[in-house]
């Protein structure tokens, strides 16, 4: 349990590294694919999701996810 601790740390730092408006994706194309096809107002844009993951791939095996 002390591992996740650590990498729960990095991953705080490693957050806390980046600029302001990291987040707002203002120049990204968040209707690309199929992410067009239906508006719901509260969904995640994806490119939230995607950088998340790579994200914590730098400190977390994770398998799983092509990212």
């Amino acid at each position: 349990m002390e591992e996740l601790g650590i990498v729960d740390d990095q991953l705080v730092k490693e957050f806390d590294k980046l600029p302001a408006d990291f987040w707002d994706f203002k120049n990204e194309d968040t209707k690309e694919l199929s992410h067009s096809i239906h508006n719901y107002p509260a969904v995640m844009v994806y490119p939230i999701s995607r950088n998340i993951i790579s994200i914590v791939k730098k400190y977390q095996n994770i398998e799983s996810f092509p990212c």
